[in-house]
């Protein structure tokens, strides 16, 4: 694919480039020519969200003191409808954008809809989505201040989930926006407590910066992150 650069530019060195009609809208569905999202409103493509499934879910709600985070943590359990326990289950961790918190992860999404959904009509196994408090814009690093969302993940929640019966040998991941960043540094080489490697399967929709959003003056760095 030509690069937009080298089309705007390129050939005869023409200095512009007019683009009409047909031509135009193939060269914005190919992301050559900025406006997809405007395009795509425009015929329509950008239709209203669908409805989520009918039959709702089971869903738990913990409070736990953290000394990673500095604060009283809310951890919402989500399960299939029908299933009342973790034993034996395994989890996924659902991290919030910004401004958000694991409740408004798991309501506003209708969590517990969606999984019980899969679970009944596409044969996949019972498991437990947990959406977390990870503080309203830490971007789930670790802050200057000691704060530190991903070790409340691993050092408390998921003991704690284990405590229950849970099964944390292996766990997902899933998160959007700022959440999206921090599925990518959890699963990003980080090390269990016991000083195993991680596995587990992420699936993010992130907000990529070229370094950690609102950073002030004088925070000290970290590696390749900066905390804040």
């Amino acid at each position: 694919m030509v690069s937009r650069r080298a089309f705007l530019f390129g050939g005869a060195g023409l200095g512009a480039v007019a683009v009409a009609g047909g031509a135009g809208a193939v060269l914005v569905e190919e992301d050559v020519l900025p406006g997809k999202v405007a395009f795509d409103r425009a015929i329509g493509r950008c239709g209203s969200v669908p409805s989520p499934p009918r039959t709702p879910g089971v869903v738990q709600t913990q409070t736990f003191s953290s000394r990673r985070r500095g604060t009283d943590v809310t951890a919402v359990v989500v399960l299939p409808a029908g299933v009342t326990s973790l034993r034996g289950l395994p989890v996924a961790v659902a991290l919030h954008g910004n401004g958000g918190n694991g409740a408004s992860a798991a309501s506003g999404l209708r969590l517990d809809r969606y999984l019980t959904e899969v679970v009944r009509t596409r044969g996949v196994p019972p498991f437990a989505l947990v959406a977390v408090d990870g503080g309203p814009s830490t971007y789930w690093h670790r802050r200057a201040n000691g704060e530190d969302p991903l070790g409340m993940i691993v050092d408390e929640l998921l003991p704690r989930l284990r405590r229950q019966g849970a099964s944390t040998d292996r766990f997902g991941v899933i998160g959007w926006s700022m959440g999206g960043y921090g599925a990518l540094l959890l699963a990003d080489g980080r090390r269990t407590p016991d000083g195993r490697r991680r596995r587990l399967v992420a699936r993010a929709v992130p907000l990529v910066r070229q370094r950690p959003p609102y950073e002030p003056p004088g925070v000290r760095r970290r590696g390749r992150l900066r905390a804040q």
